[in-house]
């Protein structure tokens, strides 16, 4: 009897762990199912958000960098054209400097002038001044060691009329200069000016200003109450 019931007890603590691990099987098969049929969801799921994620990175960058396009035009614009000025191609009825130019943004101050060169007022515009007439200044101021001081600079067509200046002034393109040099006298000045090899057009004013500028050779001397 008692070899009985301690088989009684074997077997049953046997279907126990036998009916154990068949649940623990049916459980695990449930699972590696569910995971079978989730697993591609997910996967999808998570490539649809690396992707949007991409997508909008990518966006930024490209509203963050400007075109090609525009960078290249910016750039040929700076080499086709002097500060402050636009060059249109049509030439002058001058025999030295064969261009106009047409005035973008002159500024009120001495820009880009050689160190003793300056404006006699604010109003004189110098910003689109031709290098040959801002070299010309340079050696005049480096001859007299004295200020080289530019009372009238770049004209508008409206100003040139204003001031009675002549029909076709240099001054309108950037390429004249009406100045005077401190205790230097105007026919001292004009002299010297005249002896240069790169100057072009000299003349004298009824007071201690004369005009210089780069156009053709010619010099002129204007009284006070004569005509250009």
């Amino acid at each position: 009897m008692r070899k009985s019931g301690i088989l009684k007890h074997k077997t049953g603590r046997y279907c126990k762990l036998k009916n154990f691990i068949a649940f623990l099987g049916m459980t695990l098969a449930v699972s590696a199912s569910c995971f079978i049929v989730l697993a591609p969801q997910a996967l999808a799921a998570g490539a649809g958000s690396r992707s949007a994620k991409t997508k909008q990175v990518s966006s930024a960058r490209s509203k963050a960098r400007p075109p090609v396009r525009v960078a290249k035009q910016a750039n040929q614009a700076k080499l086709h054209a002097l500060p402050g000025v636009a060059d249109n191609d049509i030439p002058l009825n001058t025999q030295k400097y064969a261009r106009t130019v047409t005035l973008a943004s002159a500024g009120n101050f001495a820009r880009g002038l050689p160190k003793g060169v300056q404006v006699a007022r604010k109003g004189v515009q110098t910003a689109c001044f031709n290098p040959r007439l801002v070299s010309l200044l340079g050696t005049i101021q480096n001859h007299y060691k004295r200020p080289v001081i530019i009372t009238s600079g770049y004209r508008s067509p409206a100003h040139n009329r204003r001031v009675h200046g002549a029909k076709h002034s240099l001054h309108m393109s950037c390429s004249a200069a009406d100045i005077k040099v401190s205790g230097v006298h105007k026919s001292e000045l004009a002299r010297f000016v005249r002896a240069l090899p790169n100057r072009g057009g000299v003349g004298t004013y009824c007071n201690q200003i004369i005009h210089v500028d780069v156009g053709a050779r010619r010099d002129w001397n204007w009284g006070c109450s004569k005509k250009r």
